[in-house]
């Protein structure tokens, strides 16, 4: 069980000592720490994760038990290609392509990462602050049913900002690209951060909400 040169090694022995281990544990009330490889980002917002490295032991996590509030941008928050500790919480059993079933874990990382409101409380992100931020998602690229664009800080990490562009500056705006803004709203209740492209510019964020990538 492990990896080697990168590659995932399955050991069907090892998947049957570890799913009726954890599964155990479950039963008595724990919350396992286990190790994961995040296999991908489903379009749903969950993460296919191998359990300790090993592709026939899996777990999944969603948006919602990354961090503590709304993760919106959940592939820049939870990454593919890339380990992590995480709680067990749960377990089901699904049917695969050919008709195996086999269980898989819910997974959680609620009390490792810090919660939005921690971000937003201990990196003094306030009305008027300055931003410096990396774009991330456009979801209407020509600006005009959602004129914001979807944004993270490579020095906060964990903070999420959508920013508002107006149509002069709409074909400027690029994915990895990287952008000053002031930040306009702090949205307690909805767990998010409205921006403006520049300082004087003016804008209604209750036309931006809801968001195409949210339920």
């Amino acid at each position: 069980m492990g990896s080697e040169y990168g590659k995932l090694i399955c050991d069907r022995d090892a998947q049957v000592i570890i799913t009726a281990e954890l599964i155990k544990q479950l039963k008595a009330g724990e919350k396992p720490i286990v190790s994961g490889f995040v296999s991908e980002i489903k379009e749903n917002n969950y993460g296919v994760v191998y359990l300790y490295n090993n592709a026939f032991v899996w777990g999944r996590i969603s948006a919602y038990q990354w961090r503590g509030g709304r993760t919106r941008l959940f592939e820049e928050a939870c990454k593919s290609q890339r380990s992590y500790s995480f709680h067990v919480t749960d377990y089901s059993g699904i049917k695969l392509i050919d008709g195996e079933e086999q269980d898989i874990f819910e997974l959680s990382r609620l009390d490792m990462e810090k919660s939005w409101y921690e971000i937003i409380d201990e990196n003094g992100i306030v009305l008027g602050k300055e931003l410096t931020v990396r774009c991330v998602r456009i979801p209407d690229p020509t600006f005009r049913k959602k004129d914001c664009f979807g944004a993270v800080s490579d020095e906060i990490e964990g903070l999420e900002v959508f920013v508002s562009v107006s149509e002069e500056n709409a074909s400027s705006i690029k994915i990895g690209e990287y952008y000053k803004c002031e930040v306009a709203e702090i949205n307690n209740e909805f767990c998010v951060v409205y921006a403006t492209l520049e300082p004087e510019q003016k804008s209604n964020s209750e036309e931006w909400f809801k968001f195409p990538w949210e339920e």
